[in-house]
């Protein structure tokens, strides 16, 4: 690449991170390159960030399991804060990731943003539709030879009755994986016709140690 090219990509680079800092109309002027010493290019130039946006305020719709206090709790963003891509992601992200743990697998939240006060502050609106609750009817362990019942159980997070939580069921695949009983772990769940409730199931490929030899594919099914 030249420096003649890298020159031109300067302003263009200054004003794609400006915009994801959602600063009004930023953009760079009069960049130059110049050769330092032993240094290779350096870069000199003029930036004019444009207006800084800040968050005013962040409200939530369409939520019935959580209220608007404990969502936008757990969104941690607070007025005054820097309005960007990456801090309504990560609240977006940390409403998800609660929702699933409580078993609901098709949330969605959809951020909305209103610019007001000649782009100096920002009204974020998220739109939730949560879906439907999953709960764990019964897990049923069957085909397993070599490993008992009982230790499986024991490193599973997923119960009767409670959600099948998103965290609860990726735990409970770590920890089976760890007994290094298994070649491979994953967690399925089969749907009830037209109901919220499924059995957990689990399917898992082991490997057995026989008279000093790795016997590869020996597997176990647990369903």
């Amino acid at each position: 690449v030249s420096i003649e090219s890298r020159r031109h990509a300067c302003p263009k680079a200054v004003d794609d991170v400006g915009q994801q800092q959602h600063f009004d109309a930023p953009g760079a002027e009069t960049f130059e390159v110049r050769r330092g010493f032993d240094l290779g290019a350096v870069f000199a130039g003029e930036i004019d960030e444009g207006v800084r946006t800040a968050i005013r305020s962040m409200t939530v719709t369409g939520n019935t399991v959580l209220t608007s206090d404990q969502l936008v709790a757990l969104a941690a963003v607070s007025p005054g804060q820097a309005f960007t891509d990456t801090t309504i992601a990560a609240a977006r992200d940390r409403i998800d990731l609660e929702y699933r743990n409580r078993g609901y697998e098709n949330i969605t939240i959809e951020p909305k943003a209103t610019v007001v006060a000649d782009g100096t502050e920002a009204e974020v609106v998220l739109r939730i539709s949560e879906g439907q609750q999953v709960i764990v009817d019964h897990v049923i362990i069957a085909g397993n030879v070599r490993t008992r019942t009982e230790t499986i159980e024991r490193e599973l997070l997923l119960h009767p009755g409670q959600p099948l939580g998103y965290s609860a069921r990726l735990e409970s695949q770590q920890r089976l994986a760890a007994l290094g009983l298994f070649r491979r772990v994953r967690i399925e769940e089969l749907p009830h016709p037209g109901e919220s409730r499924r059995i957990g199931r689990l399917a898992v490929a082991a490997s057995a140690l026989l008279a000093g030899l790795w016997l590869l594919p020996l597997s176990e099914q647990i369903v």
